[in-house]
C-alpha cells in the first residue's frame, strides 16, 4: 500500500480543493517528461481534478517545452531569495517616528483582513482567470486571518496613528531545516511608499534572529518588481527560480477550458 503511494504522480490539496469548491492537484517534483503525462493524466481522471499544479525548475528546457506542448498554461515565475537574518541594532533602517512595528492582537485582524483584500493582485491566482475575483480575494484575507490565530510563529504588524497599516508574516523552520519563511507581507494602499514595507522586512530579520535562525527565504513573483526591489534593498539575493503551471482539466462555472 505504501509502495503504491509512492509511486503516484501527483498529490490532492486538500485544503486547497475545500476552499476553492473544485479538487486542485500538485505534481510532485520539478520536472517533467513526455513519459510522464500519462500516468499524470489518469491520475487526475481517477481523483476527479480540475486544476493541477506543476512548479517547473525555470532552466529545464525540455521540462518547459513539454509543459506547455501538453495543456500547461505558464501563469507565473516563483523567485525565492535569502539572506541571514541579523539583529535591527546591527544594520539601517530603525523605525520611523511616525510609524510602530510591533507583535499582531485579535484586534488587528478585521483592519488586517482588509489590507488583504486590497493587496496581493500579482499572485497566480488573479492571473488566472479561471480562480473567482471574489475567491481570490478571500484566499488572502484567510491566509492573513489563519496566520494571526497561530498558523504563523509570529505576524508583525505596522502601525500609525493606532491604526494598522500592513503585516508580515514568519514562520520558523521546521524538521531538520534551518531556514525560516516570510510568508507574507502587505501593506495598505493609502500608507504604500512610506517605508512600512522595509521597516516589516528589517523587524522580522530582528525576529528570525532572536531565533537563531540561520537562514530567512521569502518567494516573490516575477512580475512583481515593488517586492524584488524591497527585498533587495534589505540585503536579499535570488537563490533560486521556478515556474508555475497550472492546467484545467475541467471548471464547474465555465466547463473545460
Amino acid at each position: 500500500m505504501q509502495k503504491a503511494r509512492a509511486e503516484e504522480p501527483c498529490d490532492l490539496r486538500t485544503w486547497d480543493s475545500d476552499f476553492w469548491g473544485f479538487r486542485v492537484g500538485m505534481i510532485r517534483g520539478h520536472s517533467l517528461r513526455a513519459g510522464d503525462l500519462q500516468h499524470i493524466d489518469r491520475w487526475s481522471n481517477q481523483h476527479e481534478i480540475a486544476c493541477l499544479f506543476f512548479l517547473g525548475t525555470f532552466y529545464d528546457a525540455a521540462t518547459n517545452l513539454t509543459a506547455k506542448g501538453n495543456g500547461f498554461r505558464l501563469t507565473d515565475t516563483r523567485i525565492t531569495l535569502g539572506r541571514a537574518p541579523t539583529r535591527l541594532s546591527d544594520g539601517p533602517g530603525m523605525p520611523t517616528r511616525d510609524m510602530l512595528i510591533r507583535p499582531s492582537i485579535n484586534a488587528d485582524v478585521e483592519p488586517l483582513q482588509r489590507i488583504a483584500a486590497a493587496s496581493h493582485r500579482d499572485t497566480r491566482f488573479y492571473v488566472d482567470l479561471h480562480f473567482p475575483r471574489a475567491k481570490c480575494q478571500q484566499l488572502y484575507e484567510c491566509w492573513i486571518t489563519r496566520s494571526c490565530q497561530g498558523w504563523a510563529d509570529q505576524v508583525l504588524v505596522a502601525e500609525v496613528d493606532e491604526a494598522p497599516v500592513g503585516y508580515i508574516t514568519c514562520h520558523l523552520p521546521s524538521g531538520d531545516e534551518v531556514t525560516g519563511t516570510i510568508g507574507l507581507i502587505g501593506v495598505a494602499p493609502h500608507a504604500r511608499r512610506r517605508g512600512a514595507g522595509q521597516q516589516l522586512v528589517l523587524r522580522a530579520l530582528d525576529w528570525f534572529a532572536q531565533q537563531q535562525v540561520d537562514r530567512v527565504a521569502v518567494a516573490t513573483q516575477g512580475r512583481n518588481i515593488g517586492a524584488q526591489d524591497l527585498y533587495q534593498r534589505c540585503g536579499f539575493v535570488t537563490q533560486s527560480l521556478f515556474l508555475w503551471y497550472p492546467k484545467w482539466y475541467s471548471h464547474p462555472d465555465s466547463g473545460t477550458p
